[in-house]
């Protein structure tokens, strides 16, 4: 379909409303137009077309931002699953939905299932031979860490912040934000694993 046809001029209409509501933290409205992006999308789309796998990760999250905890889950599933069918588990595209669905499980106390998929991201990334100081990998590794030592696992967190401190401390200066944080974070669990 060429850019100039009338439907895709629409849905980049469309799209573009969606995320100024997304924008102005409006969920409901965010919600509607995301719902009518990927309505419009799917007309045009296999279920697997990148453009409409990514606005309904757009949806999944608005209905995140709403509360709907479990539309948002359920919905960054199915995109998994139709993932999974079409897509080599490397790509970027494809660990993104897992990162956010692990994300959504652990603020729901469902620490369990969060490690599981944050383990599983980072033995991709490094099947596939992700450079190790991607930004992707730093959030993944200190999620897990955090999911760890909220499951209890405080000698595993431990050991994946050290590790995570010593890979990424020649690419962020000691003093900023990320490694002042996680430095903050591995004081007080070596504080209460010897407590």
């Amino acid at each position: 379909m060429r850019k100039t046809h009338p439907r895709y001029v629409l849905e980049l209409k469309r799209n573009y409303l969606a995320k100024a509501y997304d924008q102005s933290r409006q969920p409901k409205e965010s919600i509607k137009a995301w719902t009518s992006v990927v309505e419009g999308l799917s007309k045009l789309y296999p279920a697997h077309n990148d453009t409409l796998l990514t606005s309904r990760q757009c949806l999944a999250w608005a209905y995140h931002k709403d509360g709907q905890e479990d539309k948002a889950i359920d919905m960054f599933q199915s995109i998994i699953d139709i993932q999974k069918q079409r897509y080599p588990s490397h790509r970027p595209e494809v660990l993104w939905p897992r990162y956010r669905l692990a994300w959504l499980y652990r603020s729901r106390g469902q620490g369990l299932k969060a490690i599981d998929i944050y383990e599983d991201i980072i033995s991709i990334a490094r099947k596939h031979n992700w450079p190790e100081l991607s930004d992707f990998l730093f959030e993944t590794k200190c999620n897990l860490a955090k999911a760890y030592y909220e499951a209890g696992e405080i000698g595993k967190a431990i050991d994946l912040l050290v590790d995570t401190i010593h890979t990424w401390s020649p690419k962020y200066q000691p003093d900023s934000p990320q490694i002042k944080k996680l430095n903050e974070d591995l004081a007080e669990w070596l504080e209460k694993q010897n407590a």
